[in-house]
């Protein structure tokens, strides 16, 4: 049986669950890992401003990644430019969709299905 999660990774065409995503980093705390980097603040902060699909926090580094759903949202996201987070300030910048063989490389994540695509390329 499909699992109801499953909805979030339908985007229009062309596009991934990565491809409107944003850079955070914690400046305050330079190369020691801000304490409360935290999937499930992050999420509930950056929900405030637009439709967040995924949230990774990379072990140990002050910084993650928040990917959105649409084009209005990551705009907004990166219109704040800077939040402060429980006494932590973050800084908000673009960051590069993430190829899909990276996506499939990190362990612990489950890519999106790459049979999804009928016509993949077979010239």
């Amino acid at each position: 049986g499909a699992s109801p999660g499953k909805e979030l990774c339908k985007t229009p065409t062309g596009l991934t669950m990565y491809t409107f995503r944003v850079f955070v980093s914690a400046k305050e705390f330079g190369p020691v890992p801000c304490p409360w980097l935290d999937k499930r603040i992050l999420t509930d902060v950056f929900s405030r401003h637009g439709n967040v699909l995924d949230v990774w926090c990379p072990q140990n580094k002050s910084v993650a990644y928040v990917s959105f759903a649409d084009k209005q949202s990551i705009e907004a996201a990166l219109h704040l430019h800077e939040i402060v987070v429980m006494g932590c300030r973050l800084r908000i910048a673009p960051a590069d969709p993430r190829p899909p063989e990276v996506q499939a490389a990190i362990p612990g994540r489950h890519p999106m299905s790459s049979q999804d695509s009928p016509g993949s390329q077979t010239s």
